[in-house]
């Protein structure tokens, strides 16, 4: 409300939880059956096969708490309740779950959200209620899983009695964690005709001053709260009702080598291919992209016509033009009516790894121990996780379009190249139990102690960018409440962006000079100002971005930690004191955090902070000492 409305006690609306059934966290239940058989055959004494089979059953989940199943179906353009009948209309049953139908609980007074044109208050009159049916039954989505069968097979080949073969292949479900998510972000957002909370609407536009109500009359006024008067408002995120487990196709073969006792080599080429995955992204917006009505005339390949500058004062044939412009982008929505900012999640993304791993180690021998492991690989993917969380610096514009997987196809958020490791634990051969020193007032101060450090350098974390707005006009009339998608298209490449200086190719004038001058050019790139030159990307007016996914990585990461313990042995057997002195990032090393980690606006096109690295991907060195009692 405005400060004028709360000196005068006017509420615009009132909201807050319910202590009714469905409120407050999800609650919901499904049981998981299991079964898994597993032989081994000895071929050879020394060639030994495991193999086995595993299955698993999930049932359907169901509600604990008394909410309503519901779903949204854009595929079949339909808002699906879970119930076995059409729930009663909200004036017999006077709360929620009801049909809104109009007075005396929805009036253009009572519930400002309906307006009798766009939004009916008597939603049994939208010119879409035949859109809205019920599953016939409480619980239906997502469906009881069923197939879930997964093979497994080994082998172990000693070639040599120094040198062994190891390999193997597993057919994986992710049976419980990505289904359990799925089903509570079903149940958070498709709540309508439910309402698990206490709104209510206020004081609407172009009331008498009789008509206005105050905090004191509208407190216990709302005893039963009702629902929005349409579903076709709502955003946000949603799931499709056929959304499947994924599974995960693994395999490797391993060489191992041992050249003393205490030294082993090995090397091991390991791989994946992963289907069913989630696949997120703005499923009701336009599937093809179309320049906006304002554009000079023309018409696109796929009928769309533009309605050139918006004249003033507007004429009603322009007025006419632009509706029928709008028209034909809502045609390539699915469901037109609803609003275009749906995230929706079907299981249809598809990813694979392939990486090469070698390792040296040397086994726990005269008080040394140490790993020395490296890994060279490659994760590409459609999508790396739950919209905008997984996906890396580059969000939502991961998935560009959400009509065409391919263009998702890309370097994973999480992908590493190169990884190198290198882990040590050294015991001094002096004090009690030792070679040396094991006692006298010197095995107190020289004896028991252990020297550890761990070093690691890994590649960049990949990165790619965003352009603000809906600059494929995705939108088209935005349906009910005229929301639509914004920030998820790429730029246009027009330049190498690590190559510092003007570029002729953006029509930007500000690009012709660098940042020195006046301009915005990089300077340099690799800096913490500019890791890229910003004039390189352009962006695109009423279609995509020609740039991939994640086609450029941050920079390398090196850290070592380091310390040193000392131990005091106690007069009882296993008990000891240990003095600890723990340096991490002990040579103080500034890693610079990828662009687009720390602040979104670095890998915006035409943001002010465009190619900046904001933040480091490591703390500075910092030392910490303690005591540590072992019994």
């Amino acid at each position: 409300m405005s400060l004028a409305s709360a000196l005068l006690g006017l509420p615009s609306s009132v909201g807050g939880e319910l202590p009714v059934a469905g409120s407050g966290p999800v609650q919901y239940k499904y049981g998981a059956w299991a079964g898994y058989f597993q032989d081994e055959w000895k071929v050879r004494p020394r060639l030994t096969v495991n193999f086995g089979l595993r299955y698993d059953y999930l049932t359907q989940p169901e509600t604990i708490d008394g909410r309503l199943w519901n779903a949204i179906d854009l595929a079949h353009q339909q808002w699906i309740i879970g119930a076995a009948a059409m729930p009663p209309l909200c004036s017999v049953a006077q709360k929620a779950p009801c049909i809104p139908d109009g007075a005396p609980l929805f009036t253009l007074q009572t519930t400002p959200a309906c307006n009798n044109t766009t939004i009916p208050c008597d939603f049994t009159k939208d010119a879409h209620f035949n859109n809205v049916v019920v599953a016939g039954k409480p619980f239906f989505s997502p469906p009881p899983v069923k197939d879930n069968w997964g093979p497994r097979v080994g082998i172990a080949w000693q070639i040599t009695p120094k040198t062994v073969v190891r390999g193997g292949y597993g057919l994986y479900w992710d049976t419980l964690a990505g289904r359990g998510q799925a089903a509570q972000n079903v149940l958070e957002k498709a709540v309508w005709p439910d309402a698990l909370a206490l709104n209510g609407d206020f004081n609407g536009s172009n009331l008498s001053p009789g008509q206005l109500r105050t905090i004191d009359t509208i407190q216990g006024t709302l005893g039963n709260s009702l629902p929005a008067p349409t579903p076709w408002t709502s955003g946000s995120f949603f799931v499709a009702p056929t959304y499947q487990d994924p599974y995960s196709q693994q395999w490797n073969i391993e060489v191992q080598r041992e050249f003393t006792p205490n030294f082993m080599f090995s090397a091991a080429y390991v791989g994946s291919k992963n289907g069913r995955l989630d696949y997120e992204g703005n499923a009701n917006a336009a599937r093809v992209p179309s320049p906006a009505a304002t554009d000079p005339v023309q018409t696109t390949a796929f009928g769309v016509t533009t309605c050139g500058p918006r004249p003033n004062p507007v004429t009603p044939a322009w007025t006419a033009c632009q509706a029928a412009y709008l028209a034909s982008v809502d045609s390539f929505r699915a469901m037109p009516w609803a609003t275009a900012g749906i995230t929706y999640a079907q299981s249809i993304g598809y990813s694979d790894y392939h990486a090469l791993e070698a390792k040296m180690q040397r086994r726990f021998a005269n008080g040394l121990v140490s790993l020395l492991s490296y890994t060279f690989g490659k994760s590409t993917d459609t999508s790396s996780g739950y919209f905008n969380v997984e996906n890396g610096p580059q969000g939502g514009s991961s998935v560009q379009n959400y009509f065409d997987l391919n263009s998702a196809h890309g370097v994973s958020g999480y992908d590493i190249t190169h990884f190198v490791s290198w882990a040590t634990v050294y015991e001094f051969p002096a004090g009690r139990g030792k070679r040396w020193l094991r006692g006298g007032p010197l095995s107190w101060i020289l004896g028991n102690w252990q020297a550890n450090y761990i070093f690691q350098a890994r590649s960049g974390q990949p990165y790619g960018l965003v352009v603000q707005g809906d600059v494929a006009n995705l939108k088209g009339s935005g349906g009910i409440g005229s929301n639509g998608p914004s920030d998820y298209a790429r730029p246009n490449l027009v330049a190498d962006p690590f190559t510092p200086g003007p570029v002729p190719a953006n029509p930007n004038p500000r690009c012709q000079t660098t940042i020195s001058q006046g301009g915005l050019a990089a300077d340099q790139t690799h800096s913490v100002r500019t890791w890229f030159n910003p004039c390189a990307f352009v962006a695109p007016s009423g279609a995509f971005g020609n740039l991939g996914r994640n086609p450029y990585r941050g920079p390398a990461v090196y850290n070592m930690d380091f310390s040193m313990f000392k131990s005091f042995p106690l007069g009882k057997e296993g008990w000891n004191l240990q003095l600890r002195f723990e340096a991490f990032n002990v040579f103080n090393i500034q890693n610079l955090e990828t662009p687009g980690v720390g602040s979104a606006n670095s890998i915006r096109v035409g943001n002010a902070s465009m190619g900046k690295i904001t933040d480091l991907a490591l703390q500075p060195r910092q030392l910490q000492f303690g005591l540590r009692l072992v019994f």
